[in-house]
């Protein structure tokens, strides 16, 4: 067990587009022709409001981004309900953003196997159809890199250098599932780190996911460089609203090295957690909310001043 383990909250950091890609043979790219809806259930009253609803259609002017085109016509189905409702456990956050399908609008098909008639997902193009192919296809070009030993530089520039932050945070999920080694994925990071074009965003992506790599012990006997990577973050976080982000993490390490078994080992971090605590309490520029978290983490952790 660990911190994040059975938490939706780690959702993000575990799976993304490039999932999706990895588990299916043929990506296709293409505009809905022949919509149809049907509504499967609705809300009671003199004016119902449709609440879930199965769209069926075809993929028209489609385009391969993995794989090649099936044999047309392409049919697909899929399954929507309304914001009135409580999404769908089964679909990841990411999914959900794209929004819904619309008549004549873009979307993505992804087919399990290259004998499939219909796809197992479709998704809308979102805002931005074009970037969304690129996104996808870059991922399958890397993915498809046989040898991990060419396949770990080629996601390592891409997290350098891609063009998007969803890009980018592919690349670090896909390093980390690989088990890239810190000392390899830490000079990369120290760039972003260090690049002011790095947006907020992807700062707080990087360093939750940092965060529940420490507490997946993915790090193995390079954890302590891992926490002090968070503590340097941690200290020179811009703003009370980035530091109460980064400590909501911080506080989730904590739970991972406060447990029982195997604990003396773990003391190491928990010690570079608290000194870097005490570092940023000394330096004063309290919010509210920082200064509740703090006092939730001396129930706990005493040394925490």
């Amino acid at each position: 067990m660990n911190a994040f383990a059975g938490s939706s909250a780690d959702e993000i950091y575990r799976s993304g587009p490039e999932s999706l890609i990895a588990a299916s043979q043929v990506v296709v790219a293409g505009r809905v022709a022949h919509y149809a809806r049907q509504v499967t259930s609705e809300s009671a009253g003199a004016e119902p409001i449709p609440l879930t609803w199965t769209l069926s259609g075809h993929i028209g002017q489609p385009i391969a981004i993995k794989g090649g085109l099936p044999t047309p016509p392409l049919v697909f189905s899929r399954r929507e309900r309304s914001m009135l409702v409580p999404p769908d456990p089964d679909v990841p956050d990411w999914q959900s953003d794209l929004g819904e399908v619309r008549p004549d609008g873009p979307v993505v098909a992804f087919y399990g196997a290259a004998t499939d008639q219909r796809p197992g997902t479709v998704l809308p193009a979102g805002e931005d159809p074009a970037a969304l192919v690129a996104l996808l296809r870059d991922l399958a070009t890397i993915q498809a890199i046989k040898s991990p030993e060419q396949r770990t530089p080629a996601w390592l520039d891409y997290l350098r250098r891609g063009g998007s932050e969803a890009g980018r945070m592919a690349a670090l999920r896909s390093l980390i599932g690989m088990g890239v080694s810190w000392s390899t994925l830490a000079p990369v990071l120290d760039h972003l780190s260090a690049d002011p074009a790095t947006g907020a965003r992807l700062r707080e992506f990087t360093f939750g996911i940092v965060a529940f790599a420490v507490a997946q012990e993915r790090f193995g006997e390079q954890q302590g460089p891992a926490v002090q990577f968070l503590c340097r973050a941690f200290l020179a976080a811009p703003d009370a609203a980035t530091a109460l982000m980064d400590l909501l993490h911080l506080k989730l390490v904590l739970r991972y090295t406060g447990q029982t078994e195997g604990r003396a080992a773990r003391l190491p971090l928990e010690r570079q957690i608290i000194d870097a605590l005490n570092q940023r309490a000394a330096a004063g520029a309290w919010s509210a909310e920082l200064a509740e978290q703090y006092r939730q983490i001396r129930r706990t952790h005493p040394a925490v001043r």
